[in-house]
């Protein structure tokens, strides 16, 4: 299976962008009075570049479109990014480190066979399909996908304008600056693939909605066509969806929507009419 998702950024995380800097002002993740980068990628700008067609161009669409069909998309030529949140420490080191493991799973990058993560597609008697990722390191790829959720809730761009972690935020800040990727259940993440033909999902990204699933706060992010659901609770799911998610046995999963069903599934997911 050719498991690529979409990011590639040797250089880190922001590009070129990355070395602006600006006034000096308490960083976000550290908490120290430093000098602040002017241009901080919530998602990293290096997720997008697999997917840009051959103007460099990404497809931006809203819940909107989503649910009538995407047939004028907005193209947009970078990812989103806010200035004074973070400081270069932090940004590069800290947070860097975190989106070049990222890439490392999504893209195959490791050097050698024996880090490199086991990927299998299963068919269970249910119907269903999905995807098992294994020999991933649990606290960086966990501290990895949270790290863009807690990003969302800083930043002051409308883009994420719906995500609000309110006393969460600060949990989250502790545990990516301690490294800590805590418990299974611990603001627990589920990863969807669409199938639709008739949709070029690959290069869709949405702004992320917050939305109830299992009588609990979740967010849903729309990067690359790939569907993010982070749960924001330290309560127990149900050990069959907690099997799913990116857990201790470093391992996760990835479900495969039915071919021409995606749409119908999000909009379900979001409660959209």
């Amino acid at each position: 299976m050719g498991f690529r998702i979409g990011w590639v950024d040797e250089g880190g995380r922001g590009g070129s962008g990355r070395g602006w800097k600006m006034k000096i002002g308490k960083c976000k993740l550290c908490n120290q009075e430093r000098e602040l980068l002017n241009k901080s990628h919530v998602i990293p700008n290096s997720f997008f570049r697999a997917v840009m067609d051959e103007n460099n161009s990404l497809i931006q669409t809203s819940n909107l479109e989503l649910r009538s069909g995407i047939e004028k998309p907005k193209k947009i030529f970078t990812g989103e990014f806010d200035k004074g949140i973070l400081c270069s420490e932090c940004d590069n080191n800290v947070l860097g480190g975190l989106d070049k493991y990222g890439h490392k799973v999504f893209y195959a990058g490791f050097a050698s066979k024996k880090s490199s993560p086991e990927i299998r597609n299963v068919h269970n008697p249910q119907g269903s399909v999905y995807t098992i990722i294994k020999n991933v390191d649990y606290r960086k790829f966990k501290l990895f996908l949270l790290s863009i959720l807690w990003r969302a809730s800083i930043s002051s761009r409308p883009f994420f304008k719906e995500v609000s972690l309110g006393p969460y935020e600060e949990i989250l800040r502790k545990m990516l600056f301690e490294q800590n990727p805590g418990k299974n259940n611990e603001f627990p993440i589920l990863i969807y693939m669409p199938h639709d033909k008739e949709l070029n999902l690959k290069s869709i990204n949405g702004p992320p909605r917050k939305f109830e699933f299992q009588n609990q706060s979740a967010y849903l992010f729309t990067i690359n066509g790939f569907f993010f659901i982070y749960v924001v609770s330290v309560e127990k799911l149900d050990p069959s969806i907690l099997e799913f998610t990116v857990n201790t046995k470093n391992e996760f999963r990835i479900f495969h929507l039915p071919e021409g069903k995606s749409r119908d599934y999000i909009l379900r997911f979001l409660n959209i009419k």
